[in-house]
């Protein structure tokens, strides 16, 4: 290891405190990052004061900071798990009567409808609706700047296919989509959601 900075101490000694801060490969040989001396303490210091004050706001200590972070990162997931269940138990609510939804010829009901959620949501609400007979359900959910995330699903009973209708409506309007019969994921203005519905109930 060459660790030449242009200084040459007489001894050892007089670089004080030496910490490594980094190892990594570079052009096959072994790349070590390190402070020395006063930038070194001076690092060590920041450090421990950062770690001082994260252990104060959570009311635990240094010590024991890796497994109170652990536990709030477990509670965190179960929190988003559960507010992600009752989203989508919400939205499901909200469009589960499809009496109103217009009908098809063959009576299936077209539930078209921008939900307030992600991709993950509408693709589980969507799996959820196509589990009951006559449906076929155009979700979307915005993305920003006027764009918005798609999922086409009908049910088992209905002969549309979902990944041509999404690539239809949305080819004209420069977004993107395509997938199964009865499954299809795409995106692109929020428009497509109203093309979609006209070409299915014109």
């Amino acid at each position: 290891m060459v660790a030449c900075g242009g200084t040459h101490p007489a001894t050892a000694g007089q670089l004080g405190l030496v910490k490594i801060v980094g190892v990594a490969p570079a052009r096959g040989k072994l790349r070590v990052s390190f402070l020395a001396g006063a930038r070194a303490y001076n690092d060590y210091r920041e450090k421990y004061d950062m770690a001082q004050q994260t252990s104060n706001l959570l009311s635990t200590s240094i010590e024991n900071l890796p497994g109170h972070v652990a536990a709030l990162q477990d509670a965190l997931h179960e929190a988003r798990a559960a507010l992600n269940r009752l989203r989508r138990d919400v939205t499901l609510k909200a469009l589960e009567t499809a009496d109103d939804a217009p009908a098809l010829p063959d009576g299936a009901r077209v539930i078209a409808r921008m939900v307030e959620g992600d991709a993950a949501l509408i693709k589980d609400v969507a799996s959820q609706l196509i589990k009951r007979p006559g449906i076929v359900a155009l979700l979307g959910a915005e993305a920003g700047e006027g764009s918005a995330a798609f999922v086409f699903a009908r049910s088992q009973d209905v002969d549309i296919h979902m990944g041509k209708l999404l690539g239809d409506a949305a080819r004209p309007l420069g977004g993107k989509g395509g997938g199964r019969p009865d499954f299809a994921q795409g995106g692109g203005p929020t428009e497509i959601l109203d093309a979609a519905a006209k070409l299915l109930l014109k």
